[in-house]
């Protein structure tokens, strides 16, 4: 008789326990991460290395200023296999990522129009 009852009472313990720990855990810890994880976007651009000047500006000012202004993280390499271009490469949430595609666009048409007869 006195086995079922604790076991019972244990069982119950461990299941109410165990439901509600894992929820407060679910909602706290996993759902911004796994909403990140959901929205965060990795996209690479091929550069004419021509336009690094405006792309990248004066001591870094320009791609500063597109990081700050986008949200996104930006970085520029040495394209691979690839002479005469430079690979860009913006991570972030799909709008931040699109706002740094922007900006960066936006300076190369500003440098080809400068340099344009």
């Amino acid at each position: 008789d006195v086995p079922p009852p604790s076991d019972r009472q244990s069982h119950q313990g461990i299941s109410a326990y165990g439901r509600e720990p894992p929820m407060g855990v679910h909602a706290s810890s996993n759902a911004q991460p796994a909403q990140s994880m959901i929205t965060q976007v990795t996209q690479h651009m091929q550069i004419p290395l021509l336009y690094a000047d405006a792309v990248i500006g004066t001591n870094g000012a320009t791609i500063s200023y597109i990081r700050r202004a986008s949200g996104a993280t930006v970085t520029i390499q040495e394209s691979r296999g690839a002479p005469g271009e430079m690979t860009v490469e913006i991570n972030g949430t799909a709008s931040q990522v699109q706002a740094a595609q922007q900006f960066i666009q936006n300076f190369m048409a500003d440098a080809a129009a400068a340099s344009a007869p």
